[in-house]
């Protein structure tokens, strides 16, 4: 006798397998178990049915071969079981080196993204890897934004980089992305098939896009809106073509964020095999790193390197703040890839690991993550301790809006801008006015008559004095200190009305003491 009793929606068949060789024929079939009855049998699921669920209604039922109840398939039993197939069916291919085999498994990718849509949300991602601060925060970012905007978690797919600016972040990136060469087929497949390029409604990634204008500046380019919006359908995301809004930053930076991603325990413990063999194994050290052309040279274009030149220093300007924090038996490790110059020191607490030999790119994060603090000129790895909530010294920072910087545990001080008509540096209410506070590229401060000025040696000792001993908790903040602090805030809200200041990060205060002119007319 057939029951006549309403569906319990809260009975689920148990799904034992997921029929890859039919996702590739655009069929969706199961073997499943019955709840009711025990039956295992084969399950179809008709495009009919996955109709209405795409469109926001609950996902179709199946009934049962046996007894002919009707139950549901669980999402995140159906997502495990397609990730775990969808694995091994791909390690099982890359091993092989079979490339028809990926190319077919592009294909049952971009068919299981709409197929399993109503149980499972799955995205299509390319990195943004040839820069390291963009392959770390872009790809945070990211998680967050999909965390934030889908009740369950989806299943992230990527397609490896062409081009890694560390293949151990790589490496960490698969603890929350599978990575293939078959996902490209997949991205291509449902390219061509996105007409409107439309982002997925819930994700609200809110991007800016950029396009180079070459007829403009004598060919150095400019930002402006691109007319064409980078590929992006309902399931694919595309990091290397998106610049993220700088409103996003708070959100990696966020204390109550932890880290995406976790050092394997093989890797901690060679980590603190080379702490031991420097004698830092239990103690506090503080991370330095200056940006040079070297590296950039090296790796990008040579636009890239050559537009972006003004915000390199001289490493050397480090070295009385290390022999400062040397006198207090506190090591300085100096990072760096392709360092241009080695450190003009004999202290033996300043590590110059960068000229070391000892580099990996292990180290590099790793030793970014455990800092006591972290001195940078901007650089992209500086990103990794602002993941692990380090505190941040930003010097020799060339915009003086500081928006992406004032996070958090952060101290900020600038570059100086010489003003060649006027013969004098320029204060940052006349840098405000002339537009060079967000400027990057140096057409704009070739065509102003600015030049930049590094931040002297005697300017970063007495920032990282004072940075030591704020994040120690012997600063004391004075009255003067927080009318300079609200000067600058309230320059930036009188330039940028309705534009939120940063939260706790602030400019160096030894700085602006050093630099009266700065705020004289705020």
């Amino acid at each position: 006798m057939t029951s006549t009793a309403p569906p319990c929606h809260k009975r689920y068949f148990t799904p034992l397998d997921i029929c890859i060789d039919a996702l590739a024929e655009n069929r969706l079939v199961f073997d499943l178990v019955c709840p009711e009855c025990g039956h295992r049998f084969r399950g179809s699921v008709s495009e009919a049915a996955l109709g209405p669920a795409r469109r926001g209604a609950s996902p179709p039922e199946i009934r049962c071969a046996g007894c002919l109840q009707p139950a549901a398939l669980s999402g995140p039993e159906v997502r495990n079981l397609f990730e775990r197939k969808l694995t091994e069916a791909l390690e099982t291919a890359e091993a092989d080196d079979d490339r028809a085999g990926l190319e077919r498994l592009g294909l049952v990718i971009a068919q299981a993204v709409e197929l399993l849509e109503p149980w499972v949300m799955i995205f299509v991602v390319g990195f943004m890897a040839q820069a390291i601060g963009h392959y770390l925060q872009n790809t945070h970012l990211l998680l967050i934004r999909l965390r934030k905007a889908l009740a369950e978690p989806p299943l992230l797919l990527a397609f490896p980089p062409r081009a890694e600016a560390n293949q151990y972040l790589t490496r960490l990136w698969r603890q929350r992305f599978i990575i293939s060469p078959a996902v490209l087929v997949a991205y291509n497949i449902l390219s061509a098939r996105s007409g409107h390029r439309r982002s997925h409604p819930k994700i609200r990634l809110r991007f800016d896009y950029y396009a180079p204008d070459l007829d403009n500046l004598s060919g150095h380019g400019a930002l402006v809106p691109n007319i064409t919006p980078p590929r992006h359908s309902r399931h694919l995301i595309d990091l290397r073509e998106w610049y993220w809004r700088d409103d996003g930053l708070g959100e990696v930076t966020d204390p109550a964020e932890p880290l995406p991603f976790a050092f394997g325990e093989e890797d901690r413990a060679a980590g603190r095999r080379w702490l031991e063999s420097k004698g830092l194994e239990d103690r506090e050290f503080v991370c330095f790193l200056g940006r040079d052309d070297t590296y950039t040279r090296g790796t990008h274009d040579p636009n890239h390197w050559m537009h972006n030149s003004y915000r390199n220093m001289d490493i050397q300007n480090y070295v009385p703040a290390m022999e400062w924090l040397a006198e207090r038996s506190v090591p300085s490790i100096r990072l760096g890839f392709m360092a241009a110059s080695r450190l003009e020191t004999e202290k033996r607490e300043i590590l110059d690991y960068a000229c070391s030999g000892e580099r990996t790119e292990f180290l590099d994060l790793y030793l970014s993550a455990r800092c006591l603090f972290y001195v940078s000129s901007g650089s992209g790895l500086g990103l990794m301790a602002r993941m692990a909530h380090r505190p941040l010294l930003y010097v020799n920072m060339c915009q003086y809006t500081a928006h992406t910087i004032l996070v958090p545990g952060a101290v900020v001080i600038f570059k100086k801008m010489w003003g060649r008509r006027e013969g004098r540096f320029l204060s940052i209410r006349e840098v405000f006015e002339r537009h060079l506070e967000s400027c990057y590229l140096p057409a704009f401060f070739e065509e102003a008559g600015v030049d930049f000025v590094e931040n002297s040696p005697e300017e970063i000792r007495a920032s990282v004095e004072e940075m030591w001993r704020r994040v120690r908790g012997d600063w004391v903040e004075t009255e003067e200190e927080k009318k300079l602090q609200a000067a600058y805030l309230d320059l930036r809200r009188e330039y940028y009305p309705g534009y939120a200041p940063g939260q706790d990060g602030r400019l160096g205060y030894s700085f602006l003491k050093m630099n009266p002119y700065l705020l004289a007319d705020a």
